[in-house]
């Protein structure tokens, strides 16, 4: 095949990805099937359908129906938008919890009323200092922080954490729960597993009461239940005990992720209580016990972000990530973008925006899509509150900046966000500036630019 070809057939495959993401935008919670009438023997389960994180949970709805639950509806997964940047967030707190538990702390502590915070890392390992600095920066990019700094010369970190609904939904809890999804989904895809997943269903009992399943993925034609806390379990877990009675789920297949329990602890919950407990090291063997696999054959957990070294593959991991860099067309979009803000009467989608930018540029749409892409996780486009938009079906009011210089600033921020998310140690290799500047077209951010050991921020 010809480089020609490969390429034209790129933005083929880009451009029907980004048309089956506008069919597919919802404002809302995406409607739940009409509900089934309950049997009293249900039928043998059928296999579940090839889908993964992408797919509709039909099989669990119906899987569900088949026993009387109703499903009122759950939770869409936008895969450009705001899911794809909470999912970065996500696996960076969860795979270095250990390093950034005190900042997530001292931001917990103070989201209730949005207080600033100083916290003292002179005690801390380079490390620490390090996963801390590149969080709050994350945190800071998508506004979760509205204020943020870090003084190398003092080792403080200063901030003031966001008070709106999504920030302390995702600070609060939301963050662990997705963690323990891609983890999950991970080990199902690795393992060769058919799955499913259905996120945040509400759901209604056969007496009336309503309860919210956080991960019900059908596997196999087999349910696998999973409930996420990050503290306070004791005061569901009797509860989840019993729910799982009434779903008619196998105790093996109802598994309760803890974010900081021992091994010892969840060995005696599990054996106290009719589910499975365990901590997120322990969920690939949890799950593993659940679908009856060989313990050889289970493989290690991991978000796929963080499965490939990005040295040398850095093209490819941008453009999995929906973020080719396009350095050619990039500054043109920009630019366009920005005078088409400029015009507008009322706030307009991204969405909206989109078409009518390819056509001022001559240029195809999937390219337009990767550079808003990269525009809405650099944190560029506010809504009416001046608030980011994580989303290309967010109106969005105004820019960060009207200066190209800034966006295409924020533009490579995301860029190596996107390389860290995959390769934490990635800068910190030969060449690796080299490889950005030349795949990008731009220079490597000053911030980003070290090595984790060398802890700037």
């Amino acid at each position: 095949m010809s480089l020609e070809t490969e390429h034209l057939l790129t933005d083929i495959l880009h451009e029907l990805r980004a048309i089956r993401a506008e069919l597919c935008v919802r404002n809302g919670a995406a409607p739940a099937a009409e509900e089934a009438p309950a049997v009293a023997t249900p039928a043998p389960e059928p296999p579940t359908p090839a889908g993964g994180e992408a797919a509709m949970p039909e099989a669990a709805i119906a899987w569900l129906q088949r026993r009387g639950i109703g499903v009122k509806c759950y939770a869409d997964r936008d895969e450009q938008g705001a899911d794809a940047a909470l999912d970065e967030l996500a696996i960076v707190m969860g795979q270095r919890y250990e390093q950034v538990v005190r900042l997530l702390d001292a931001i917990r502590r103070n989201l209730g009323t949005g207080s600033s915070f100083v916290l003292n890392l002179t005690t801390a390992s380079q490390e620490e200092v390090a996963a801390c600095a590149h969080l709050a920066n994350m945190l800071s990019s998508y506004a979760f922080l509205t204020a943020y700094r870090y003084n190398r010369s003092t080792k403080t970190l200063s901030a003031t954490p966001q008070r709106r609904g999504m920030a302390i939904g995702f600070l609060t809890g939301g963050w662990f729960e997705r963690y323990v999804r891609l983890q999950a989904s991970a080990l199902l895809a690795q393992a060769g597993r058919p799955y499913t997943c259905m996120v945040n269903g509400q759901i209604e009992m056969p007496n009336g009461d309503g309860f919210e399943l956080d991960l019900f993925y059908m596997v196999d034609g087999r349910p696998l239940w999973i409930e996420c806390k990050t503290g306070d379990y004791q005061a569901y877990i009797a509860r989840y005990a019993d729910m799982r009675k009434v779903l008619g789920v196998p105790k093996a297949n109802a598994v309760l992720a803890l974010l900081e329990v021992s091994p010892n602890l969840a060995r005696s919950l599990t054996g106290l209580y009719d589910m499975s407990v365990t901590n997120p090291a322990g969920l690939g063997q949890a799950i593993g016990y659940a679908l009856e696999m060989p313990a050889e054959s289970i493989p290690k957990a991991q978000p796929p972000a963080t499965a490939v070294r990005v040295a040398g593959r850095l093209a490819a991991v941008l453009n999995k990530a929906g973020l080719r860099p396009l350095p050619e067309e990039r500054p043109a979009i920009i630019q366009a973008l920005i005078d088409l803000m400029a015009g507008l009467q009322e706030p307009a989608t991204l969405a909206q925006l989109k078409p009518l930018l390819a056509e001022r540029l001559a240029a195809s749409r999937s390219q337009v899509q990767d550079v808003l892409n990269a525009i809405i996780r650099g944190g560029c486009a506010l809504d009416a509150n001046g608030e980011p938009v994580t989303s290309g079906a967010m109106p969005v009011a105004r820019l960060i900046s009207t200066d190209a210089v800034e966006i295409e600033a924020r533009c490579l921020q995301s860029y190596a966000r996107a390389a860290l998310l995959h390769d934490a140690g990635y800068f910190a290799g030969a060449g690796s500036a080299d490889e950005f500047e030349r795949v990008t077209g731009g220079r490597v951010p000053s911030h980003m630019a070290a090595t984790p050991a060398d802890g700037e921020a």
